[in-house]
């Protein structure tokens, strides 16, 4: 959509579905995300069709001299409650023309999704007969009259089209990231299509842990999602591009300092091995890192007296690559790969709590000698 951006439908007119997008008074797009987020795309990236856009409305008389990237939108001055205004949101997005790529559609459905709809999510698999009511309120949420049946099958359940539109969102809720989206959505493009499935296996949790952070729950450093990007990205760099993923995480160290030990942490969880060179198993790591965001969601919450736990993804990783450690031994299985993964994030955590204390700031001169820390007497000389 943002290399052929249509400027006409971007533009004037009286349908909500199409033309420019829909604000409320309040700046949110009501109708028009997906057209909203092209033009984003086409200014971001310097295409040709922002040009066009731009051009299109110089020549329809609006101001656009004093903006560097001008946007034509409709504002909603009808006062409505929040039930009508779901039923104008749902009917004024059903698409009448091209329709968004499958990442575009995800970014636009995952906003959709609010807590009030996450209360219903029992965990698990979003699919399943007991997630029924988290199913019924995303389609409430995202289906205009017209694609409505697109998505339910003729019993009212989620449809095969339905049931991966609502995957789609929740994978973009728990990973905000567009093109990492993009990328697992419309084909990983990485070689590793397990650990990329493993994903999306998980998303429902870690969308679940991002939905407690919003609501206060859980401290905003509790968010593996940040930390799962970046282990993936340099997963990424070092089978497409440096060499090897040691080597990557070698040169991230010389370019920006050292990874952070979080990252780290979800690296290690992908492989199953130090070297990194074997991909851990789809239904492994969905199985870890599900386990992960459930143990950060239930430690890390407030305790009875209101005081909340300082639980971080790195600790959570560590307990439960643990805990399947400790199950294989019980079941006589070859839980080798999760100790080696545990033994290598603690010998990292040692090893980076040394650095972080051995390393000694400039004094406040300037002329990088000892400095004076608060509290702690100089030696005299």
């Amino acid at each position: 959509i943002a290399r052929g951006l249509d400027p006409l439908r971007g533009g004037e007119t009286f349908g909500a579905s199409g033309g420019a997008p829909i604000i409320s008074r309040r700046g949110e797009v009501e109708s028009g995300n997906g057209r909203s987020m092209a033009i984003r795309r086409a200014y971001r990236e310097g295409m040709d069709s922002a040009a066009a856009y731009r051009a299109a409305l110089t020549e329809r008389g609006y101001p656009v001299d004093d903006f560097e990237r001008p946007v034509l939108v409709r504002v909603r001055l009808d006062a409505m409650d929040g039930e009508a205004r779901a039923a104008f949101t749902r009917d004024a997005n059903s698409r009448t023309i091209a329709a968004l790529s499958a990442g575009e559609q995800a970014r636009a459905d995952a906003q959709a999704l609010d807590l009030e709809l996450f209360d219903a999510y029992q965990g698990g698999d979003a699919g399943l007969a007991k997630n029924r009511v988290f199913q019924r309120g995303f389609v409430d949420r995202v289906a205009g009259r017209n694609d409505r049946n697109a998505l339910v099958d003729d019993k009212g359940e989620l449809s095969g089209d339905g049931l991966r539109r609502m995957n789609d969102a929740i994978l973009a809720y728990a990973f905000d990231n567009p093109d990492m989206i993009t990328r697992l959505v419309e084909g990983p493009g990485t070689g590793l299509k397990g650990i990329a499935g493993a994903l999306r296996d998980a998303a429902p949790e870690i969308a679940a842990v991002r939905a407690d952070i919003r609501r206060g729950i859980l401290p905003a450093d509790a968010d593996p999602s940040g930390h799962i990007q970046g282990a993936l990205e340099l997963a990424r760099l070092g089978r497409e591009r440096v060499g090897g993923i040691e080597l990557a995480l070698d040169q991230a160290d010389a370019w920006s300092g050292a990874v952070p030990i979080e990252t780290e942490a979800m690296l290690r969880m992908m492989f199953t091995g130090g070297d990194f060179k074997t991909p851990r198993a789809r239904a492994s790591l969905s199985k870890l890192l599900s386990s992960m965001a459930a143990h950060l969601r239930t430690s890390g919450a407030d305790d009875l007296l209101g005081a909340r736990p300082d639980v971080k993804p790195k600790d959570a990783a560590l307990e439960t690559l643990d805990a399947f450690a400790d199950a294989a031994r019980r079941e006589q299985r070859d839980g080798q790969s999760f100790e080696q993964a545990a033994a290598a994030i603690r010998a990292r955590a040692i090893d980076a709590d040394a650095r972080t204390r051995t390393e000694r700031p400039k004094s406040p001169d300037g002329d990088g000698g000892p400095a004076r820390s608060e509290g702690v007497e100089p030696r005299p000389d």
